[in-house]
């Protein structure tokens, strides 16, 4: 079956295979456990490291305003 898309375009409707459906499943588990959910959310957070806008407003900082970072305790 066909979807309408942008502009009036007619789109063919993804098709999910067996197999996607398969490595959907223990996401689609875990979403169901809010306390699960969050806790693999703050843990793939707190190991995602430094960002590049990081970096970049830490460059910005040092050689545009000749600014210097500041402990946070």
């Amino acid at each position: 079956m066909d979807a309408p898309g942008l502009c009036g375009r007619v789109r063919p409707k993804a098709q999910t295979s067996d197999a996607a459906a398969d490595r959907e499943r223990p996401t689609l588990k875990l979403y169901a456990n809010p306390e699960g959910w969050a806790r693999t959310a703050i843990l793939n957070v707190a190991g995602s490291g430094k960002f590049s806008s990081d970096r970049a407003i830490a460059e910005y900082a040092s050689h545009l305003w000749d600014l210097k970072p500041c402990p946070v305790t």
